[in-house]
């Protein structure tokens, strides 16, 4: 379906006799399948590099029953224009899709093509390798690009000038997720880009990886992220940035991306496909009378999910993904960060 702009991996000739791996149940034909459960794709750009992870993900188990995971081989060419094309092309079925191999300016190529508003997530510790790319400037003028999430960033390295903009004020820092990991999951909800650069994790964890340093994420916090992201109820676009084979000696670096790609699967696996509709949500009212107004939050019995709404003049107010603790916070009449942020108070 796809020989066009692909070819096949290397990796495809090896042969896995376990059937309980990735690499014995993953698919090679995806015309041959009926569509039923999560649809997922893996893609390289960058051949070795993808191979060089294929081959160690492969191995990793497969615990997985609502899947239906191909591996659609590597980019034929890895100039802009091509993978432009080519993802405009994927963009237009069901797949969620695993990138591996992405340079700093695929997340601009990622951000070019999208036709409908849209919200990326960028799990990284600054955002300083997007500006050297004039990616971060292109994010923020995309009318497309709606919010613009940095997760996992390091206050010393991050002016909190860059994230006083609308765009930007639903970012989280290192010390948010350390103070409370579930803030991310609503945070990461509604993002369908997601741009995972390795340097967010702490040097400790993954030696080998240019850029990381002493703080950073822990290998379980970076897979507990992956998770929230296969939960969330939007097709998803995933890349891994920062991963180069000539630097990681003892192997730390690809088993790690191993592992974010595998608890990516797990969400994905459990997904409840569900979309905030009021019709089965049940409605809370608080009153905030330091800030005089009331806050109207949902709440979905399905999944147990959150969501408050966020008045906008002149139209029907939106619903912003929040958490259990949001709404606890509000009923003590104090106003939660995420939603402060949001109403610019």
């Amino acid at each position: 379906m796809y020989n066009n702009w692909l070819v096949e991996s290397d990796v495809f000739q090896t042969e896995y006799t376990d059937k309980f791996t990735i690499g014995y149940q993953i698919n090679k034909e995806p015309d041959s399948l009926i569509q039923i459960g999560q649809q997922v794709a893996l893609i390289g750009i960058d051949p070795e590099i993808a191979d060089v992870i294929r081959r160690d993900l492969f191995q990793c188990s497969y615990n997985f029953s609502k899947l239906q995971f191909f591996d659609l081989g590597n980019t034929r060419k890895n100039n802009p224009e091509f993978l432009a094309q080519l993802f405009t092309e994927l963009n237009s079925n069901k797949m969620h899709l695993i990138i591996l191999g992405a340079d700093n300016q695929f997340t601009k190529t990622m951000a070019r093509i999208t036709e409908t508003r849209e919200n990326i997530a960028i799990i990284d510790k600054t955002f300083y390798s997007l500006l050297e790319s004039d990616t971060f400037s292109y994010l923020a003028g995309n009318h497309n690009i709606e919010k613009i999430k940095l997760i996992s960033y390091q206050s010393h390295l991050v002016h909190s000038i860059h994230l006083n903009s609308p765009k930007m004020n639903q970012s989280l820092s290192l010390g948010d997720l350390r103070n409370n990991m579930r803030d991310a999951e609503p945070a990461l909800r509604d993002v369908s880009l997601i741009d995972f650069h390795l340097s967010s994790i702490r040097y400790g964890e993954i030696p080998g990886i240019p850029g990381t340093t002493p703080s950073g994420l822990s290998s379980e916090e970076a897979c507990q992220l992956m998770k929230y992201i296969g939960l969330n109820p939007l097709k998803s676009r995933f890349w891994i940035r920062g991963y180069n084979p000539k630097f990681d000696f003892h192997s730390q670096g690809v088993k790690m991306v191993s592992q974010l790609i595998w608890y990516y699967l797990e969400g994905l696996d459990q997904k409840v496909d569900e979309q905030p509709d009021k019709k089965f949500l049940t409605q809370y009212i608080v009153a905030m009378s330091d800030y005089q107004i009331n806050l109207t939050f949902w709440k979905s019995e399905i999944s147990g999910r959150w969501w408050v709404e966020i008045p906008i003049q002149g139209s029907e107010p939106y619903l912003l993904p929040c958490s259990f603790m949001d709404y606890k916070i509000a009923c003590n009449d104090e106003m939660p960060k995420r939603i402060m942020n949001e109403l610019s108070l």
